[in-house]
């Protein structure tokens, strides 16, 4: 089952790539009529009708700073305040709280800029990468920076989903000799594909619709695991205090084993019939 559970992560990442590079229409299930090669190795060929983005053109980018650590006046007052430690503990997309919290006067010290919900932290440092996209406005510390979209060319999503699919590409722009760092000239220049604003309302819903399905997946095979973990524990447990036949014990265990409590089946797949058959029981949701 765990190997099932990785096996689930890699769908997610798969279904996400393909939507996002646009290698399968969502609404159709279909490759789109007709290509263009982008000129971005990453990417590939992209549909003929799709634009390709500068980052800094797509969004505003908005820079963080520390207030004074020292002056109790300036923490644990209402603004939210990320670091890429908060992202790291992250399970959701979104995010609506921080570990630490600012005051106006602390926000007023320093360099920091608050930005809307609906913007996109990025880490640009220890480390390079972690995504999350504001549930209320908030600011960052200097080790992020908030992507603010411009509604007329993306939706919220857009510019989360797009360098979720690059990470790897995003990190490798990091340069620095203590710590790699990712400059605001650097994430402004990142090349993004740009879908009509229907497609790219079309993807988020089905993509949104693929983590429900996959987390529910997970979850089911993380009951089943942890139900047999638990049998385990109980069965040494009356092995040692001679309450069962060992014997007796063995056979239940692989009966057990074989059909865990909980745990129902789940296809996994990585191809385009994947985002088919996704699309097919978003449709009936």
């Amino acid at each position: 089952m765990e190997r099932l559970i990785k096996l689930l992560g890699e769908q997610k990442r798969a279904i996400i790539h393909q939507a996002v590079t646009g290698q399968i229409d969502v609404r159709t299930g279909l490759p789109y009529p007709a290509y263009k090669d982008s000129g971005v190795e990453w990417l590939g060929d992209v549909p003929e009708h799709w634009e390709l983005r500068r980052l800094k053109g797509l969004t505003e980018i908005r820079s963080g700073a520390t207030p004074a650590s020292g002056k109790s006046e300036y923490w644990n007052g209402a603004i939210l305040w990320k670091t890429p430690e908060d992202r790291g503990h992250l399970q959701d997309r979104y995010i609506s709280t921080s570990r630490r919290k600012i005051t106006r006067v602390g926000y007023q010290s320093c360099g920091t800029k608050l930005a809307p919900a609906g913007s996109t932290v990025v880490s640009t440092r220890a480390p390079i990468g972690h995504l999350a996209i504001l549930g209320r406005e908030g600011c960052t510390n200097q080790g992020c920076r908030l992507l603010v979209p411009r509604e007329d060319l993306v939706i919220p999503e857009w510019a989360y989903l797009g360098l979720l699919t690059a990470r790897r590409e995003v990190r490798n722009l990091g340069q620095g000799t203590t710590f790699a760092e990712l400059s605001s000239e650097a994430l402004g220049a990142f090349l993004l594909p740009v879908p009509t604003l229907p497609e790219q309302t079309a993807i988020t819903r089905l993509l949104d619709h693929a983590d429900r399905r996959i987390r529910r997946g997970i979850c089911a095979n993380q009951k089943g695991i942890e139900l047999l973990h638990e049998y385990r524990t109980r069965l040494i447990s009356d092995v040692v205090t001679g309450k069962v036949d060992v014997r007796d014990a063995t056979a239940n265990l692989a009966i057990e084993a074989a059909v865990p409590s909980g745990a129902g089946p789940i296809a996994v797949g990585t191809g385009s019939s994947s985002i088919s058959q996704l699309m097919g029981t978003a449709e009936e949701a």
